[in-house]
């Protein structure tokens, strides 16, 4: 059995026009192949694709993306060792290096996000002072590549809610009514990766930054790229126009 796996969603997200994932899946498999890792895609008809009844405002895409605290648990209660979850728009260079030898995982490796460019950050400063009463503002990382081991998962699923808790949890900071829009799901609303950056700020559980080469957006892509990260809206445009040349 391989020692490590490779989680993507492939669970119903309203798409953008003429999006369609199937590249992604397939680069992402040949890069489980390349890694001797195993590859497991998250579907609606898969086991691992049941998670908690959340907040009824909230759009598809966020729902969906709740899916990703499912992967975690999977991964926590499995015997792999190290663990990588990618968006499903993201593609993998033919060339990409093995992650898994590149980089000693010593955690949960995610890639920080600049607040003061980043579109998440009027809403994160919110989120962080007005609804969990914190007197800073943590750093945020982008959800679309998490790199870890089995440790580290261990310790934040023992702190984060269960599948039935969600709803509690987040009722509390009065993170309910906070939908976002169908695709983006960030601009306005409550985000996973935002509420992971929260729960591993609270019980001091280190997030380390993942060099950009591992997720890097297309305008911005070079040489030593590796995973790209076709997010957004524009992003897919992008996508349809030169994912093939990943």
């Amino acid at each position: 059995m391989n020692k490590n796996i490779i989680y993507t969603l492939g669970v119903s997200i309203p798409p953008c026009v003429g999006w369609s994932s199937k590249l992604s899946i397939e680069m992402m498999q040949k890069y489980a192949d390349r890694t001797n890792s195993d590859f497991v895609q998250l579907t609606n008809d898969n086991p691992l694709g049941r998670w908690a009844t959340l907040p009824e405002c909230w759009s598809q895409f966020q729902t969906a993306c709740w899916c990703k605290f499912t992967i975690l648990n999977h991964f926590a209660n499995s015997s792999y060792d190290k663990m990588l979850y990618l968006d499903q728009d993201i593609l993998v260079r033919s060339n990409a290096k093995d992650i898994f030898n590149e980089i000693e995982c010593q955690g949960i490796h995610m890639r920080k996000l600049n607040l003061s460019t980043a579109f998440e950050g009027p809403t994160w400063t919110t989120i962080c002072k007005e609804h969990f009463k914190l007197d800073v503002t943590p750093d945020l990382y982008n959800g679309g590549v998490i790199y870890a081991n089995k440790d580290a998962i261990k310790q934040f699923c023992n702190v984060a809610p269960k599948p039935n808790e969600w709803v509690d949890f987040l009722s509390h900071p009065h993170l309910t009514g906070r939908p976002g829009s169908s695709t983006s799901g960030h601009t306005e609303g409550t985000c996973d990766q935002m509420v992971l950056a929260i729960l591993c700020y609270l019980n001091n559980i280190t997030i380390t930054s993942l060099d950009t080469k591992w997720n890097r957006g297309p305008q911005w892509q070079n040489a030593d790229t590796n995973f790209v990260h076709y997010h957004g809206d524009r992003g897919k445009i992008l996508y349809q126009s030169c994912g093939s040349s990943a």
